[in-house]
């Protein structure tokens, strides 16, 4: 008995072979396409990283040159015994000049009174003002007086107006280490950093600065060719979360806390296009070859069902000769030109001629001669 040959689980569902290679590639394409997202992402915040730490350093180290110059200013007037009043504003202009981003630079006598200024435009408010009438700016005084040492001190509100912070550099006498009162940095915080870090500072990325949680400065993002305000304080204050950076800074007792994140435009300079390619490379190889996999199931299929017909004709053909050449029947086949084209063994046992005679001379010449008529008859009614 003939079996029906089994049938294979992808000839009964076609698709699943196409799927399966479709769904390979697509899950390649992902994993690759999600590992060359994670590498980017990887190295924008090690770069995000890197110009934190540089923003970190030139507060910092910008910050430490203005206090030690101040210092210095005051370790002379103790060397040297107290100034005239020229002298002290000739050193105090040099300062000015070489170290920009002050509002003003001023001495305070051991009475905690302002007494000289430079410059005194825009500072005229705060000429012999009394900073010991105040309990809390006194009490900062008096620690900064106790310390022998550079003091800034937080945020505060200027007498001048606006927000900074003060430096004080005590004077103490080296004759008789008597106290002498300060020289004293004041620096809007806003004009202060706007001088440290101009545009040329990281160009393209936004900088805030926070004390104890508030918001003291703000630098917004500006790539090169493209220079906005440096500082937006009517803005609110927002950041991208997703690449912020932060860090903070020791100022002589007071912390900062720095946060550094890219502009969106800057974001798309630094984002490559090649995971995109990939995953839309991947998706076009996925279909063709889903496609190409699909065309090959067919092809297979019809070559399979081609080779199964041609079987089944080999197996007929060779069943209808075994069949001719065995029966005792005569059979043959035969052209209506009156001659045989084959004839079965059964022609040659019965008429007693050999084949190649039959098959050479027309049969009418083996027919009676008073049946030709008939058989010419019923022959041309074919």
């Amino acid at each position: 008995m003939h079996r029906p040959p089994s049938i294979r689980p992808w000839q009964r569902w076609p698709f699943l072979g196409p799927l399966a290679v479709g769904t390979s590639i697509l899950l390649i394409t992902l994993i690759l396409w999600q590992s060359l997202r994670s590498q980017e992402q990887r190295q924008i915040h090690r770069r995000v990283n890197v110009v934190t730490l540089g923003i970190s350093r030139e507060i910092r180290l910008h910050t430490a040159n203005r206090v030690q110059s101040l210092v210095r200013l005051a370790r002379r007037w103790g060397t040297q015994g107290r100034l005239s009043r020229e002298e002290w504003t000739a050193d105090a202009e040099s300062l000015l000049r070489d170290y920009p981003g002050y509002q003003a630079i001023e001495w305070i006598d051991p009475e905690f009174y302002i007494r000289w200024i430079v410059p005194l435009a825009g500072n005229e408010v705060v000429q012999d003002f009394d900073l010991g009438s105040d309990p809390q700016r006194r009490q900062r005084l008096e620690n900064a007086r106790a310390k022998r040492g550079p003091t800034v001190t937080p945020t505060i509100d200027l007498i001048q107006g606006g927000r900074g912070v003060l430096v004080y550099a005590p004077i103490v006498l080296a004759e008789d280490q008597s106290f002498d009162g300060f020289i004293v940095g004041v620096f809007r915080v806003q004009r202060l950093l706007d001088t440290l870090l101009s545009q040329r500072v990281a160009p393209g990325y936004a900088i805030a600065v926070r004390e104890n949680g508030t918001e003291i400065y703000r630098r917004t993002p500006s790539l090169p060719g493209n220079e906005s305000s440096m500082s937006a304080p009517d803005i609110p204050y927002s950041s991208q979360s997703g690449w912020s950076q932060l860090t903070e800074i020791e100022l002589y007792g007071v912390t900062w806390e720095v946060e550094v994140w890219p502009s969106p435009e800057l974001l798309e300079q630094e984002q490559s296009s090649l995971p995109v390619v990939v995953l839309i490379s991947g998706i076009v190889t996925a279909g063709l070859l889903t496609w190409i996999v699909w065309l090959t199931q067919i092809g297979r299929r019809h070559y399979t069902q081609l080779l199964a017909e041609t079987a089944e004709r080999q197996r007929v053909e060779q069943d209808l000769e075994r069949f001719f050449n065995m029966s005792v029947d005569l059979l043959c086949i035969a052209g209506t030109d009156g001659y045989f084209r084959r004839i079965n063994p059964a022609f040659e046992q019965t008429l007693g001629h050999s084949a190649e005679t039959l098959l050479s001379q027309s049969f009418l010449e083996f027919v009676h001669p008073d049946d030709r008529e008939a058989t010419l008859a019923e022959l041309n009614s074919l």
